[in-house]
């Protein structure tokens, strides 16, 4: 069976001036349908 969700590759980077700070680098994530997934982001 297939992901019902799927991130891959994913990344998130803040700039702060000349600074780069890297939250996510890299990042897979898949789910199957009907499983129950939190994110807590911030």
């Amino acid at each position: 069976m297939s992901a019902f969700v799927r991130f891959e590759k994913v990344g998130k980077v803040y700039h702060s001036g000349d600074v780069k700070v890297h939250a996510l680098r890299d990042i897979s994530f898949e789910a199957e349908k009907g499983e129950i997934c939190f994110n807590r982001y911030g």
